[in-house]
C-alpha cells in the first residue's frame, strides 16, 4: 500500500508540469546560443544548485566508490545522450514536432519494460496509452505542426525519445540499489562534466571560446539556465526518479503526456498561440488516457532473486 500512495503520482504530476514549461525556456535560449553551450550552462547551474543543497545538509548524498559503476549506463543515456539529441532536434524542428516525438516515450517503455522488467499490462491499459497518444497527435495537429521539418532533426528526436524510454528502465533498476536523490545528484554531476568538456572542445574547434564563456550572461540564456538548471534538471528529475522508484515503469511513463498539455496551455497564455476546439478534444483524450493507465492495476511477473 505504501508504494501505491498518492505521493508518487503527485511527484509525477509535478515533474510533468515543470517539464511542460521547459520547451519555452529552451527555445528562448537557443535563439542566442548554441545547443551544447546551453546544455553546459544548464547543468553547471544544476550541479551547483544540488551541491549547495548537499553542503547545507538539506539533502543527504552517500558518495560511495561503487556509485559510478552502478549508474554509468544510466548517465550515458540520461542526461548525456538524451539532452544532446533533444537540443539538436528542437533546434532543427518545430516545438510541435518535438512534442509529438517525445509523446511516443510510453510506447518504447511498454516494450522495454516487458523485456527487461517483466511488467505485464492489461489490455485496457494498452488501450488507455494509445488513447492518450491519439490525444497528443490531435493536439499537435491542432497547433499546425510543421511536418516538413528537417529530416535530421526528426532522427535526433527519435534517438532522444528512445533514450528517454531506456532511462525509465535503467532508473527503475538503479533505484533498487541507489536512492532517487543520489541518482539525481550523479546525473547532474555527469551533465556538468560531460557537457562542459564537449562545449569547450567545440568552442575551440570553432575558434569562439569567448562566445562560450560570455553567452551565459545574456538575459535570455541566464533566465532559461536558472529555470532549467534548478527546477527542470534538478527538482523535476528528483521527482521523476522518486516516481520511478515507487511505480512500475509502465505507469510512470504516462506522465510526459501531461507535459504536452502543460506545454500547450503555456503557449496559449504566454505566447498567445491559438487553440482550436480539436485541441480541447485532444487534451481531454490525453487526460483520459493518463487516468486509465494509472487507475487500472498492473499484472507483474514475479521478481527474480
Amino acid at each position: 500500500m505504501k508504494k501505491d500512495s498518492f505521493l508518487p503520482y503527485l511527484a509525477g504530476i509535478g515533474s510533468a508540469v515543470i517539464f511542460g514549461f521547459s520547451f519555452l525556456f529552451t527555445k528562448e535560449a537557443l535563439q542566442v546560443t548554441r545547443p551544447i553551450y546551453f546544455l553546459a550552462y544548464r547543468f553547471t547551474v544544476a550541479f551547483v544548485f544540488i551541491s549547495l543543497l548537499a553542503v547545507t545538509r538539506l539533502i543527504r548524498i552517500n558518495l560511495r566508490k561503487t556509485l559510478f559503476k552502478e549508474l554509468l549506463p544510466l548517465i550515458l543515456v540520461q542526461p548525456l545522450l538524451y539532452f544532446t539529441m533533444e537540443a539538436m532536434g528542437v533546434q532543427r524542428t518545430t516545438s510541435s514536432v518535438a512534442g509529438l516525438m517525445i509523446s511516443t516515450i510510453p510506447v518504447f517503455v511498454l516494450i522495454l519494460a516487458h523485456i527487461f522488467l517483466g511488467e505485464r499490462l492489461r489490455f485496457l491499459q494498452v488501450i488507455s496509452i494509445f488513447v492518450a497518444l491519439s490525444g497528443v497527435i490531435i493536439v499537435t495537429l491542432s497547433r499546425g505542426g510543421e511536418f516538413g521539418a528537417e529530416f535530421l532533426g526528426i532522427i535526433f528526436l527519435f534517438v532522444s525519445t528512445f533514450s528517454a524510454a531506456l532511462y525509465n528502465i535503467l532508473s527503475r533498476r538503479a533505484s533498487l540499489k541507489v536512492r532517487p536523490i543520489e541518482i539525481t545528484y550523479f546525473m547532474m554531476f555527469a551533465g556538468f562534466i560531460g557537457f562542459n568538456i564537449i562545449a569547450i572542445i567545440q568552442s575551440l574547434a570553432l575558434k569562439e571560446l569567448n562566445s562560450y564563456l560570455t553567452s551565459f550572461i545574456h538575459l535570455q540564456v541566464l533566465i532559461s539556465a536558472l529555470y532549467l538548471g534548478t527546477l527542470s534538471s534538478t527538482l523535476a528529475f528528483f521527482l521523476i526518479n522518486y516516481t520511478l522508484s515507487r511505480l512500475p515503469a509502465s505507469k510512470a511513463s504516462v506522465f510526459p503526456y501531461l507535459s504536452t498539455v502543460v506545454t500547450l496551455f503555456a503557449g496559449i497564455l504566454i505566447r498567445g498561440e491559438s487553440f482550436a476546439i480539436t485541441g480541447l478534444f485532444g487534451a481531454a483524450l490525453i487526460l483520459i488516457g493518463v487516468y486509465g493507465v494509472n487507475r487500472l492495476s498492473v499484472k507483474r511477473a514475479p521478481k527474480r532473486r
